[in-house]
């Protein structure tokens, strides 16, 4: 199974559903990638959009990010893992620390992705804050990341 022209690292297929999980490299600012699948059959090919989302229950990933960086359509979306249930909020600033845009949504445990309209926003380079609210003091923040706009 390759999907961009890599191959998976790993995989598994619920047969009852049709899906497909795969852990791929990272295909930085695509949301459709082409996928091939080849068995004793023979080889199936066709593109698919993906979400790129973090792992999941006991293995829950610490990372976030933005996608599609640039962005160039109106919308982008921050992905990221929530441990346990609770509230992320996310804060976007220009370059000079002004506030653009801000995100502040409930979310259950697990993968999760949250999206900010990026027609609002001038072309440039923009800054973000990502905190996970899980009550009762217990907050974890991400360090300042960043993306581009492009229209």
């Amino acid at each position: 199974m390759t999907f961009g022209g890599t191959d998976a690292l790993s995989y598994s297929v619920n047969a009852s559903s049709t899906v497909i999980i795969a852990k791929v490299p990272a295909h930085v600012g695509l949301a459709v990638v082409p996928l091939v699948v080849t068995n004793t059959v023979g080889t199936c090919q066709a593109n698919y959009s993906y979400v790129a989302s973090p792992a999941t229950g006991a293995n829950c990933g610490t990372d976030d990010f933005f996608f599609p960086s640039p962005a160039t359509g109106s919308r982008g979306k921050f992905s990221y893992c929530m441990a346990l249930p609770g509230t992320v909020r996310i804060r976007v600033y220009n370059t000079i620390g002004d506030i653009a845009t801000k995100v502040e949504d409930n979310k259950d445990a697990g993968a999760q992705l949250s999206t900010i309209n990026t027609a609002r926003l001038a072309p440039g380079v923009y800054l973000y804050l990502l905190e996970k609210d899980y009550g009762g003091g217990n907050v974890n923040r991400s360090g300042v990341k960043k993306f581009v706009v492009r229209h």
